[in-house]
């Protein structure tokens, strides 16, 4: 858990009310695992979304996720 309560299950759409409005969705190549970066999110931090990121056809990088995504965990 962040020291401003961000924790695994919070809702991306309440981590943007405290770091600020989503940079990027990315998928990684390999595993598709997806990433979150917020406008002001602690340095050091990475947030792994819930695989609710919407992409574009062939793409691997968006703004978007289902306004039910929750983080799935931090590192």
């Amino acid at each position: 858990m962040t020291r401003e309560g961000v924790h695994p299950g919070s809702l991306a759409l309440d981590v943007e009310k405290i770091y600020g409005r989503t940079r990027s969705v990315m998928q990684s190549e390999i595993e598709s695992r997806e990433y979150i970066e917020f406008e002001h999110q602690p340095a050091g931090l990475i947030f792994r979304l819930d695989y609710t990121g919407i992409f574009a056809d062939g793409s691997r990088e968006s703004k978007e996720f289902d306004p039910k995504g929750k983080i799935f965990s931090i590192r």
